[in-house]
């Protein structure tokens, strides 16, 4: 098996994404926290069908929590073991 990895970029781009993935997380609770105060602020037919889309926002919303704590794990983990294996195989050859 042959493979190329620039773990500089990697990590790189793993720290990048981690930091737009809080941006993620920040703009969808503040989403929810707008939702919900609208929520509060009418009642009627109308206001039950915002409640049904209030419902599906928060499903979505778990969704793309889960894809991101995901997320997050594998690109942290990608870049901790290509880092850590390209300095063992420094680190073997220099011992050599």
């Amino acid at each position: 098996m042959k493979y190329t990895v620039d773990s500089d970029a990697l990590a790189t781009a793993t720290s990048t994404a981690l930091l737009q993935i809080e941006d993620v997380q920040l703009a969808a609770g503040n989403l929810s926290t707008t939702l919900v105060s609208l929520e509060s602020s009418w009642s009627g037919q109308a206001s039950i069908a915002f409640q049904s889309s209030l419902d599906e926002w928060r499903g979505a919303q778990v969704v793309v929590e889960d894809a991101i704590r995901s997320l997050s794990t594998a690109l942290g983990l990608a870049a901790e073991h290509y880092g850590v294996a390209e300095q063992d195989v420094l680190t073997l050859f220099s011992a050599a």
